[in-house]
């Protein structure tokens, strides 16, 4: 999924902007780092099964 990004700082370093998904008609404002990641998050809970058969965290493969 593609987002587009409005993001501005503010003179003491916080954050703050309006994030729209690609193909979405309405932005979502966002104050602050925490807030921002919290629209990134997925709607629903991860399925266990991709979490497993994904790529480990550091680009190597597990012995074996």
């Amino acid at each position: 999924m593609r987002f587009i990004l409005d993001l501005h700082y503010t003179s003491d370093g916080d954050v703050y902007g309006r994030l729209t998904p690609q193909g979405a008609g309405t932005a979502q404002p966002f104050t602050g780092w925490l807030d921002l990641l919290r629209l990134l998050e997925p709607a629903g809970p991860a399925d266990p099964a991709d979490l497993t058969a994904g790529p480990s965290v550091d680009g190597g493969s597990a012995p074996g």
